[in-house]
């Protein structure tokens, strides 16, 4: 890992098959950022799930920008990667591929989002019907309850 940043700073990037170490701890950090966003979200640390909510969109925007500069420097198209999960073996002769996924990955992929979608509203039975916190008097900044004035009305200006 140090051996990676080093070799950055003076200008030797190599290309790598995977994720280079930062990008790996990069996964690992955004993972355990979600995590925190839905754990926080959940059990309504208001104060706290706001800022770890901001440091995951900061750290999107950064292995964002990441990707898009280590795309240039190794000439490799990562950003191509990221959306269809191949990439060009060109400085890889002796890889192979990788194995196609498993045919139960998109059904268990459902069955997770389903199962997800089940314990929010065991949680919270208002999680998906729209309106539902404002209604409870849940507001946005400024104490605000939702684009209506009092009793759900909006303002005729």
């Amino acid at each position: 890992m140090v051996g990676h940043v080093r070799g950055l700073f003076a200008g030797r990037v190599h290309a790598s098959l995977g994720h280079n170490p930062l990008g790996g701890i990069a996964v690992i950090v955004l993972l355990t950022l979600v995590a925190a966003t839905t754990y926080t979200g959940i059990v309504g640390g208001e104060g706290g799930h706001e800022d770890i909510a901001n440091i995951l969109l900061a750290m999107i925007a950064l292995h964002v920008v990441a990707v898009v500069v280590m795309s240039f420097l190794t000439r490799d198209n990562l950003i191509g990667a990221m959306i269809t999960g191949r990439k060009k073996t060109t400085h890889f002769p002796d890889a192979q591929d990788a194995a196609p996924p498993a045919r139960l990955a998109v059904p268990l992929a459902v069955l997770v989002v389903a199962g997800s979608a089940y314990a929010a509203t065991r949680i919270d039975p208002q999680a998906f019907v729209p309106g539902a916190q404002a209604e409870a008097g849940e507001g946005g900044e400024n104490g605000e309850s939702g684009e209506g004035g009092e009793g759900g009305e909006a303002d005729e200006d």
